[in-house]
């Protein structure tokens, strides 16, 4: 078996991907340096209708020359760096993507406008330097390129930290929305990890951060938990449910119960009025 075999086992083993071996789909309109070389890239999702796609290349110079370059090759194409930081400061309240290549020495983000695709670029340790460059379909979420916070009605809900995947398990974090009162988040574990071991985990993230266990249940295919937050009079629910043998859903509804009543009071006397 050779090293190509193996990598394509490996990924096709925890993830829907595909791997593609010194080639970058030119549909992703991810450039590349003319000095620059190509060692493959892999898509995560549908091939026809991808979440997200990375590239892996070396590229000599040092952080910066390489930063510089390609925030030149993007300009052209009208792309503008904006600060990664963004996206941690907002991503409270759901689960962490996980599924990002190495830890890289310097990076930057790249956007065209509020909505869309975008890039992520990361630039590791060397020369050549060991370089990554992930398109983004800009569909799965709250997308970092924004300067609001759709589906951040909540600001209480940014001091409530994501929940992190079990060591060597791969999270993908999805969407999420909400209203004034309520926030959802999703995201998918590529393990075969019970939902009870999988929320077991969660559990102890959450009350490690001082939250309340008020009820839990666990089944043979999903386990769900509740627990009072230390922000406020917030709650929040998670679900762990086994969609695939070696695939897991994952939800959290995080809300404040005295504002959900509130609406829920004013919703039914409209409604009531309605009728009169």
């Amino acid at each position: 078996m050779s090293a190509e075999e193996l990598a394509r086992r490996i990924i096709s083993e925890h993830q829907y991907a595909a791997m593609h071996v010194g080639a970058i789909p030119e549909r992703f309109g991810i450039p590349v340096p003319a000095d620059g070389r190509v060692v493959g890239s892999v898509i995560r999702g549908s091939e026809d209708d991808p979440d997200v796609v990375t590239a892996y290349l070396d590229v000599p110079g040092s952080a910066d020359q390489i930063r510089a370059r390609f925030d030149e090759l993007f300009g052209a194409r009208g792309y503008r760096p904006k600060a990664q930081g963004g996206w941690a400061r907002h991503s409270g309240g759901g689960f962490q993507h996980t599924m990002t290549p190495m830890r890289m020495a310097h990076g930057a983000m790249y956007c065209a406008g509020e909505e869309g695709v975008f890039y992520t670029l990361g630039i590791g340790p060397g020369d050549p330097a060991p370089v990554s460059l992930m398109w983004n379909s800009g569909q799965m979420g709250w997308n970092p390129c924004s300067s609001g916070m759709p589906g951040h009605p909540m600001q209480d809900v940014e001091q409530i930290p994501s929940l992190s995947a079990p060591a060597g398990v791969m999270m993908q974090g999805g969407g999420g929305g909400g209203s004034p009162g309520a926030w959802y988040g999703q995201g998918i574990a590529f393990t075969e990890m019970s939902p009870r071991a999988l929320l077991d985990h969660f559990a102890k993230e959450l009350e490690a951060d001082k939250a309340t266990p008020i009820a839990r249940e666990d089944g043979d295919s999903a386990s769900w938990g509740r627990w009072k937050m230390p922000t406020k009079d917030l709650e929040s629910i998670v679900g762990v449910i086994a969609a695939h043998p070696k695939m897991r859903l994952l939800l959290r509804y995080t809300y404040s119960p005295a504002l959900q009543n509130r609406r829920n009071r004013m919703s039914f006397g409209s409604s009531w009025s309605a009728l009169g």
